[in-house]
Parts: structure tokens; C-alpha cells; sequence
């Protein structure tokens, strides 16, 4: 004859296994929700550039940031070697980066040449 076990505390072990499902389902239903973006990607419209200007015509960099630079410039041949990354500073000085960012926006500017470089 069939004699059930009393040693085992089925409740216990159906409420762990409806637990652990719950957990797995929330887990799945928030990777579902951060992988979904906010807003469609349209190529050559949703850029970090496109971006940038959009707060350098509203202002917003100026009000935040005033004249402080966060940004550098980096030739192609220092982004070929990784400048701009984490590990980028071994390739050009951060520092150096940002001079050589207020030169090119000199040079950009046309400024020299427009006043006779006073």
C-alpha cells in the first residue's frame, strides 16, 4: 500500500517554486521594459550632435556649463588609435584635448582673420 511522506512539506516547496517563477517573470518583464527605448531611432536625426545643437540653440549649455569646456577635439588619426574612449587618455592627454579644442574653434571662427588677429 501507498503510504504518503511526512517529512516533506509540499506547501513549502509549491510556494519556493511559485516564488522563484515570480521572481524570474519580474526579472524578464524589467530587461523587457530598460530594453525598450523611449523614442524611435531615426539614423542621421536622433545624433548626439543633433543634440548638441539643439541645446546650443536653447541655451542650455551656456546656462549649465557657462565657458567651462567638457568636450575635446581629437584628430582621426588619435580616434584610430582610441582617444575619446575609457582608455583614451593614453592616447592624447585629456587636458591637451581640450586645448586643442579651443585652437580649432579659434581656427573655425575665423577670428585672426577678420580683425587682423588683434
Amino acid at each position: 500500500p501507498y503510504t504518503r511522506r511526512t517529512d516533506v512539506d509540499y506547501v513549502a516547496q509549491l510556494g519556493a517554486a511559485g516564488l522563484g517563477l515570480g521572481l524570474a517573470y519580474g526579472v524578464a518583464k524589467a530587461k523587457a521594459i530598460l530594453d525598450t527605448p523611449s523614442r524611435t531611432y531615426v539614423p542621421g536625426e536622433n545624433t548626439v550632435g543633433a543634440e548638441y545643437d539643439a541645446w546650443t540653440e536653447e541655451e542650455i549649455l551656456e546656462y549649465y556649463w557657462g565657458e567651462h569646456i567638457h568636450l575635446g577635439y581629437y584628430k582621426d588619426e588619435d580616434l584610430k588609435r582610441g582617444a575619446g574612449t575609457l582608455f583614451g587618455h593614453r592616447v592624447k592627454d585629456f587636458i591637451e584635448a581640450k586645448e586643442d579644442f579651443v585652437d580649432e574653434m579659434y581656427a573655425w571662427s575665423k577670428a585672426e582673420a577678420n580683425n587682423g588677429g588683434a
